[in-house]
């Protein structure tokens, strides 16, 4: 799915973008965005406000026309941005996402957004402790949901 992805974020380049600060478990957000200059600053402060942390923040710009991804590097350099040079539909943003933030670069949980959504500051603090609770039963966890 990488062969999609505009030339900032190619195959042989998306190792560079996955050099990020390891917690345990690791977590990555992941955005699906198109035309979302206006709402993602929110979503990407809030997201910064974690009381957890997040080990990486993705934003897939599904080939927006609106500066999107012009804006996130300047306002949120931290913030990984995989630009598609064409619209993939929401299905084909979040199979390039999910496979860069799972198997490009190995994170444990994947915590999904749509761009006009705002956690509050302690969101992934509880789902990864109720997370925990889960993992003492019998249960195989795989998934997490608000």
């Amino acid at each position: 799915m990488l062969e999609s992805i505009s030339p900032s974020c190619t195959a042989d380049a998306s190792a560079e973008k996955c050099v990020v600060t390891r917690t345990h478990p690791s977590v990555a957000t992941l955005t699906i965005a198109y035309n979302a200059k206006e709402r993602l600053p929110r979503q990407m402060d809030a997201l910064l406000r974690q009381t957890r942390p997040v080990d990486q923040i993705i934003v897939v710009d599904n080939a927006s026309t609106d500066g999107t991804s012009a804006e996130l590097a300047r306002r949120y350099p931290q913030v990984t941005v995989l630009s598609m040079k064409k619209n993939l539909g929401a299905a084909g943003a979040w199979a390039a996402g999910l496979s860069f933030a799972a198997l490009e670069c190995g994170h444990e949980w994947v915590w999904t957004f749509d761009d006009d959504s705002i956690p509050d500051d302690n969101v992934l603090a509880t789902l990864l402790a109720g997370a925990e609770q889960l993992k003492k039963g019998p249960l195989n966890l795989g998934i997490v949901a608000t």
